[in-house]
């Protein structure tokens, strides 16, 4: 054998043998297990090509050149195999029993072809050499075999480049499809020249086994991100990483899960679930935001509170890229956030908002809304009830009146409620009109009202409208206050003989 073939054979074993270094990658995802067994075989073919071309031994030489027939075969049904196994597909029990049922005859044949001649027309001698067993004629059940292994290799193939073409229609990415379809078509062709026009000396379908392989290798390798974590050892890094994650391929597939998260949602390890269905099971449990502005509305307390930032993963020689989620539990932070908020923009005796909120709120209604509607009240005897009857009465007075004006929100949306000092409070209304809210005061007399005079809360009450942006907020205000002081003063006598009561009271009881 000339110096080129033993380049080529010396690049085929080195190849072969590379897979075999990190045999453990395999079993980073199922449906690549099998591929491990193809790589083990192929190699195995490999030595013994070698080993009969080197070695001077006739009986060696005879039987080894046997023995590959079975074992191609071999490598061709754990092919078949594994791509069934790597596109999801089942192979039924009735074709595996026929696969190894021939197998197994094929071991027979092979080893007992010295008897009958049906694999090589060539029987054992003391003085044979590689160059008669490669210059014999092919027996009859060598053409059963070699239609046995092109009709299960075509059929991978057709499996194979059917998987690539969906890819390449699905995401317009021709790299993978481009790539195995020019291996399978190299392999093929010398294949078909060495059978019909010129016998290579050294074996085609073994460089096209391991063309092929190093390209289906190559494309499975630089696609699935876990293969690149396993193979980069990150692995340790983030099966330690304290924080949650996720990873999704360029199928939009997520392949890789953290057990920080699966624990603390509470998930199934499933293999390969769709991004979008995966999010839906973690949005039943969680509210997940990229960034803070995306929180609205008040806090809820049966979730959790997930921080997510999305990182995109370059895969080399490909258009798309896959993508790494990193998910902080910022449940706690969101939880002081809140309180703090809650603090800072509520009255803490009503329960209503506070001075800090209308000072923000006014703006945005000034801003958002050309109808809008304000009542401003103030309750009548909150100094004269402190005075007499102590704090308590008085503090009695302003929460059982927030609650009057809280029952609001069960009936009508998009209301502020806000204690603007002492016994002032004012509602905000937009989109209301003026009946809407006399219809909702109406609602706070007949709460507020009691025959008891000191659990009688009365006050007095001003509405203006703003009416397609006619006024400013200020100038609203300033119109509803103007109508509550007139109301006020309309009921001076009222306020008299509350406090003449409560004095009255007062005397009696000291």
């Amino acid at each position: 054998m000339n110096i080129f073939l033993w380049v080529v054979y010396i690049i085929s074993a080195i190849i072969s043998f590379v897979p075999l270094v990190r045999l453990n990658l395999f079993s980073v995802n199922d449906k690549y297990r099998y591929f491990k067994y193809v790589s083990i075989v192929l190699f195995i073919w490999v030595i013994l090509s070698g080993m009969r071309l080197t070695l001077s031994n006739p009986l060696f030489i005879y039987y080894s050149s046997l023995i590959i027939y079975p074992l191609i075969y071999l490598l061709t049904v754990l092919l078949f195999v594994s791509t069934m196994n790597l596109l999801k597909k089942k192979v039924h029990l009735a074709f595996i029993v026929a696969f190894y049922t021939f197998l197994v005859i094929e071991f027979i044949v092979a080893l007992t072809n010295n008897s009958h001649l049906l694999m090589l027309e060539i029987a054992y001698t003391p003085n044979l050499i590689y160059q008669d067993v490669y210059n014999s004629s092919h027996g009859l059940f060598f053409y059963i075999h070699m239609f046995a292994c092109y009709s299960l290799l075509l059929l991978t193939i057709v499996l194979i480049a059917s998987y690539l073409y969906r890819d390449l229609k699905q995401q317009q990415d021709s790299f993978p499809f481009v790539l195995m379809v020019f291996g399978m078509a190299f392999g093929l062709i010398i294949n078909f020249i060495n059978l019909f026009f010129y016998s290579f000396f050294l074996d085609p379908t073994l460089v096209a086994f391991v063309i092929l392989l190093t390209l289906l290798y190559a494309v499975i390798f630089i696609r699935d991100v876990r293969l690149i974590i396993k193979y980069k050892s990150n692995d340790f890094i983030l099966n330690n990483l304290r924080e949650m994650y996720f990873i999704v391929d360029q199928r939009n597939k997520v392949v890789e899960t953290s057990k920080e998260l699966i624990n603390t949602i509470d998930l199934k390890e499933e293999d390969e679930v769709d991004f979008e269905d995966f999010m839906k099971k973690i949005l039943k449990k969680a509210i997940v935001y990229r960034s803070s502005k995306e929180l609205t509305g008040g806090y809820v307390n049966n979730k959790l509170y997930l921080h997510m930032m999305e990182k995109p993963i370059k895969l080399p020689l490909f258009k798309y890229s896959a993508r790494f989620y990193l998910l902080y539990n910022e449940t706690k932070i969101q939880k002081h956030i809140h309180d703090l908020d809650y603090v800072v923009n509520h009255d803490l005796m009503t329960g209503l908002y506070s001075r800090n909120y209308y000072e923000k709120t006014r703006l945005v209604i000034e801003k958002n809304y050309k109808n809008y509607t304000l009542a401003i009240f103030d309750l009548d005897g909150l100094k004269l009830r402190n005075d007499n009857l102590g704090h308590e009465a008085g503090d009695w007075m302003l929460i059982e009146f927030a609650k009057a004006l809280g029952e609001l929100f069960k009936l009508y949306k998009n209301l502020s409620a806000i204690r603007m000092g002492g016994d002032e409070f004012l509602l905000i209304a937009p989109d209301y009109s003026k009946n809407d809210i006399i219809a909702m005061i109406d609602k706070v007399k007949k709460r507020t009202m009691n025959k008891d005079i000191l659990k009688d809360i009365r006050f007095s009450y001003g509405v203006a409208t703003n009416q397609n942006g006619e006024l400013s907020f200020s100038e609203t205000l300033a119109k509803a206050d103007n109508l509550q002081r007139i109301m006020k003063e309309s009921r001076l006598l009222e306020k008299k003989d509350f406090e003449y009561f409560l004095r009255d009271k007062f005397r009696k009881k000291t």
